[in-house]
């Protein structure tokens, strides 16, 4: 998924805000579920929560950049997805992740539906 970096999204010298490298992989996770398992993998009883993350910042974007973020599944379980996360800049990585993430329902870690669990594993 592609971004351009806007004047939101960076500090007074126009270089991207730490935060926002966090905020630009959660919108392409978010992307990526809700095109591919539509509204009903978000609602008042189930949803998914990200656990834990291990970022590296490598370089900085800039004002005008375009972005791109990619994503894969790096392995999973019944309880849990690992998403490796990558932020490139002229094909030049410049942030990564490794997040988890968790099913809940009814306010409880629950195991991930196999329908989700399939497709989230094809993440990419």
């Amino acid at each position: 998924m592609k971004f351009r970096v806007y004047y939101d999204d960076t500090d007074a010298q126009g270089i991207v805000y730490h935060t926002n490298y966090l905020r630009f992989c959660e919108r392409a996770r978010s992307e990526y579920i809700f095109r591919t398992l539509g509204k009903d993998a978000f609602n008042e009883q189930c949803y998914f929560v990200l656990t834990s993350i291990n970022a590296k910042f490598r370089a900085s974007a800039r004002l005008g950049d375009e972005i791109e973020v990619r994503s894969v599944c790096a392995r999973n379980s019944d309880l849990a997805i690992v998403l490796q996360q990558e932020i490139l800049l002229n094909e030049k990585v410049i942030f990564s992740a490794e997040v988890q993430l968790v099913y809940i329902e009814n306010g409880k870690i629950s195991r991930i539906p196999d329908r989700f669990k399939e497709i989230l594993s094809k993440i990419s």
